[in-house]
C-alpha cells in the first residue's frame, strides 16, 4: 500500500535511537557511532559526522532501550547522504537484510 506522503510503500516511524555502523570500505571495517531519527519496513535516516558515499554496506547496530525487545541488526545499504545545515550527514538506507 502507498501512502500520499511521499509516495511510500510503508510508514515512517519516528524515533531517536542511537546505533552503531559497521562501515565495510573494501580495506577495512570501520564503527562509527550514529542516530536514528526515522526507522520503516524497509529503510532508516541516520545521522554521522562524516559522508558515507551511495552504495556502500552498513551493518547497522540498534540496542532496545528497554531490553524487552530484541536488538535490531540490519545489512543496510546508502541511497542517498547530504551534509546539513549543522554540520551533520543524513545518510539514508535501504535494508537488505535483517536479523
Amino acid at each position: 500500500m502507498l501512502y500520499d506522503d511521499e509516495q511510500r510503500s510503508f510508514r515512517r516511524m519516528m524515533v531517536e535511537a542511537n546505533a552503531t555502523l559497521e562501515i565495510d570500505t573494501g580495506s577495512e571495517v570501520l564503527k562509527v557511532d550514529a542516530l536514528c531519527k526515522d526507522l520503516s519496513a524497509n529503510g532508516m535516516q541516520l545521522y554521522v559526522e562524516e559522508a558515507v558515499d551511495p552504495g556502500v554496506c552498513i551493518t547497522v547496530h540498534i540496542q532496545s532501550a528497554t531490553g524487552s525487545v530484541p536488538p535490531l541488526k540490519a545489512l543496510t545499504r546508502v541511497v542517498r547522504c547530504s551534509q546539513e545545515d549543522d554540520g551533520q550527514y543524513c545518510v539514508g538506507v535501504e535494508m537488505v537484510d535483517v536479523n
